[in-house]
């Protein structure tokens, strides 16, 4: 989602309007809209009951231990305060709460970018009134 940012900001300026509600209007029919809504719709419950149900318990447990394995092996994530109810999981209980601590993340993270679209939205608003003129010159 990060990554996709600058084709958000072209995306919505394209459109040459300036009013707040209706670039957030456009912004919800743009793809990266139905990712943000993923992120926090995220229904830890649902994933855990439809993979048990699809692959068995004792897949998704491995699966996720897979997951967390390569987790605990990157840096960043041991440094992120957020990720740091990452641990092995051994029974659906574990599962639960592994899945549910990443579904507040992703909140967080849902929320985040939401932030950041609404900054884009601004900075479109400033673009279009001319008064950012780097930023008109390079469209150029």
């Amino acid at each position: 989602m990060n990554a996709r940012i600058a084709q958000v900001y072209h995306y919505l300026y394209d459109f040459n309007i300036n009013d707040k509600n209706i670039l957030l209007d456009k912004l919800k029919l743009h793809k990266n809209w139905d990712y943000l809504e993923m992120l926090d719709n995220f229904d830890y419950i649902k994933f855990i009951n439809k993979n048990i149900s699809d692959i068995g318990l004792e897949s998704l447990i491995k699966i996720t231990n897979d997951l967390i394995k390569k987790f605990k092996d990157r840096d960043l994530n041991k440094n992120t305060k957020l990720l740091n109810f990452i641990s092995d999981v051994y029974n659906e209980t574990d599962l639960i709460s592994f899945y549910k601590n990443f579904s507040n993340y992703f909140k967080q993270k849902a929320k985040k970018h939401l932030n950041k679209y609404k900054y884009i939205i601004s900075e479109i608003i400033e673009d279009l009134k001319g008064n950012r003129p780097y930023n008109e010159c390079s469209r150029i």
